[in-house]
């Protein structure tokens, strides 16, 4: 929710970069998403969505929109 967008780097990016050079341990790299969601169940997916669209309502319009609500080919 950063308000700068005048191109190039704003503070917040400015600060991560210079806590990443004093502290590189500190970060890590994160699972692939597709393997994140492999990993849980339909009801974790399940609830996953619904906390989702109740932090961010528009979501529901692409859940709508998908192809998530046509019945699966055979």
């Amino acid at each position: 929710d950063c308000p700068y967008d005048w191109g190039g780097y704003c503070k917040h990016i400015a600060a991560t970069m210079i806590f990443f050079i004093q502290d590189a341990r500190r970060f890590s790299e994160g699972v692939p998403l597709e393997d994140a969601l492999a990993r849980m169940d339909e009801d974790d997916l399940r609830s996953l969505v619904i906390r989702m669209i109740e932090a961010n309502p528009y979501l529901l319009d692409e859940l709508e929109g998908s192809r998530l609500d046509r019945p699966r080919p055979s």
